[in-house]
């Protein structure tokens, strides 16, 4: 999964994964209003290609507005799509990435 992704639901934002074996590690900033919104995700990925995620915003930071999620999703066989969804107090909503840009993972 090491590499650059696009969102599909916002085609600016580009989430930038390393990878150590199983462990990930997602983050990401794009422009929310007057504000530059940044998150952190760290996860894992098993064999199969299913991903769980904590993802938790760096920026603005406290805010009410933005909630810690829990991410579940499942890698294409092809490694170029990961579709799931994220969950939050009082919500949720499905995600797809597309790799832009694919990188080695770290041995």
């Amino acid at each position: 999964m090491a590499g650059t992704w696009s969102v599909k639901e916002d085609e600016g934002t580009l989430v930038v994964i390393q990878q150590h074996e199983g462990d990930l590690v997602a983050t990401a900033s794009y422009p929310s209003g007057a504000e530059t919104v940044s998150w952190r995700a760290e996860g894992r990925i098993s064999k199969s290609g299913h991903v769980t995620m904590r993802l938790v915003y760096t920026q603005p930071h406290p805010s009410d507005r933005w909630k810690p999620q829990t991410r579940t999703a499942l890698l294409s066989l092809d490694g170029t799509w990961l579709e799931g969804h994220a969950a939050f107090e009082g919500g949720g909503h499905p995600f797809t990435w597309k790799l832009a840009e694919p990188n080695e993972a770290e041995p």
